[in-house]
């Protein structure tokens, strides 16, 4: 690996334990590994080039997943989060970089329509609050992508672009 590549930074995983363990699953894994081990996260991450060598060569884990992980388990959100967290949970940072609003506490998250869009909603997803990164920095930016937007949210959602970061016309370097 060139040193460039080993310097990515392992960000975003927004995990929580336990509480998406199916019945059948749960026995079938338990043995392998302890339970306050499992999570649960973002299909959205960045890893860290050494421990995503170690993810692909994974062959203890991937196994027991590819067998028992059928859903409501998904692979992206639940066999690559549970591995970080056994293998570096020291280095995860517990965040996520996609903001989701999980408030109907279903299997998944609520959809935004085309009457949900507007200046205010946008900026309150994006400006939420202050946010680390790289473990010792704040950011008034939490979440630079927003997720289950329906695609009639597209063209209100491109209107807003200049409101939100400008003209739009800003020249390359």
């Amino acid at each position: 690996m060139t040193p460039v590549n080993t310097g990515f930074l392992f960000s975003a995983f927004s995990t929580i334990p336990g509480k998406w363990v199916v019945a059948g699953t749960t026995q079938n894994v338990s043995h392998n590994f302890n339970l306050d081990q499992w999570r649960k996260g973002s299909q959205w991450f960045e890893l860290h080039c050494c421990l995503a060598v170690e993810i692909v060569s994974d062959q203890k884990y991937y196994p027991i997943f590819r067998e028992f992980c059928e859903p409501p388990c998904y692979m992206d959100e639940h066999y690559i989060p549970t591995l970080v967290n056994i293998l570096a949970a020291e280095e995860n940072l517990n965040r996520s970089i996609t903001w989701v609003d999980w408030s109907k506490h279903g299997r998944h998250p609520v959809k935004f329509g085309r009457g949900d869009t507007s200046e205010e909603f946008v900026n309150r997803m994006r400006l939420g609050g202050n946010c680390s990164y790289n473990g010792n920095r704040t950011t008034s930016v939490c979440f630079p992508f927003g997720r289950k937007f329906v695609p009639s949210t597209l063209q209100p959602l491109l209107r807003m672009v200049p409101l939100l970061f400008g003209s739009g016309q800003q020249s390359l370097p």
